[in-house]
């Protein structure tokens, strides 16, 4: 026998193979993994840390104004 009949061969037995396979349902699509969101704690927690420090500023009594 020649090579490249064998390897034909070869090729063809693997291609049935993996049809009937995919057939019978052994053969399973591998699944994309899921996306992961794009994290951005950082940036609120600073604007959170901001608002919070503009709130006790509005909550803290305003400076005894200079006397005359």
């Amino acid at each position: 026998m020649k090579l490249k009949t064998i390897g034909l061969a070869l090729v063809a037995t693997a291609f049935m193979a993996s049809a009937a396979l995919a057939q019978t349902g052994t053969m399973q699509p591998i699944p994309n993994p899921p996306e992961k969101a794009k994290a951005h704690h950082a940036k609120k927690k600073h604007m959170a840390k901001k608002a919070e420090a503009a709130a006790s500023d509005a909550k803290a009594p305003a400076a005894a104004p200079a006397k005359k």
